[in-house]
């Protein structure tokens, strides 16, 4: 199989549990993964990184990796709650950070904003998987690209709250 497009296929489970949450905002159970907590007068996540959002997308990238397995790719089912997980931890790492170099919730901190869900995930992949170099800096650079414009059509359609 083509490196460049295993690439791709390997972080599905990842792009899918970054992007899912979005799409249920509206649902109960919305609660902050840092219960309000805060350190050095900032708070930790923030009230978008919630425990719905967490799960629903951990268990959406479990669910790609079934699929995956399924259609017959070489591809472990449970690597991609794994994946799922990962990316999320990466999102919620940046905004830990962002929160405390005094960045606010929907503020813009390119290009960890577009990769971070992506970085975890590539570096917890390292236990079973690696990619070379030039695969991995051109997948990086189309996953900016795209996600860039899944954050504007994201905007657009109201699925996420702000635009980019």
């Amino acid at each position: 199989m083509n490196e460049f497009f295993w690439f791709f296929m390997f972080f599905t489970p990842a792009y899918v549990a970054n992007m899912l949450p979005p799409f249920f905002r509206k649902l109960p159970f919305g609660y902050p993964i840092d219960s309000g907590r805060t350190w050095h007068g900032q708070p930790l996540l923030g009230k978008n990184k919630t425990w719905r959002g967490l799960v629903l997308g951990t268990i959406g990238g479990g669910l790609v990796g079934w699929l995956l397995q399924s259609l017959g790719l070489p591809f472990v089912w449970w690597w991609g709650f794994v994946l799922g997980f990962a990316a999320l931890a990466g999102d919620a790492l940046k905004s830990l950070v962002k929160r405390q170099i005094g960045i606010k919730p929907g503020g813009r901190w390119m290009p960890f904003d577009q990769l971070d869900f992506l970085i975890m995930a590539w570096l917890v992949s390292f236990a079973f998987v690696r990619f070379s170099w030039l695969t991995t800096l051109l997948g990086f650079s189309i996953v900016f690209v795209c996600t860039i414009g899944v954050q504007i059509l994201g905007g657009m359609t109201g699925v996420k709250a702000d635009k980019l």
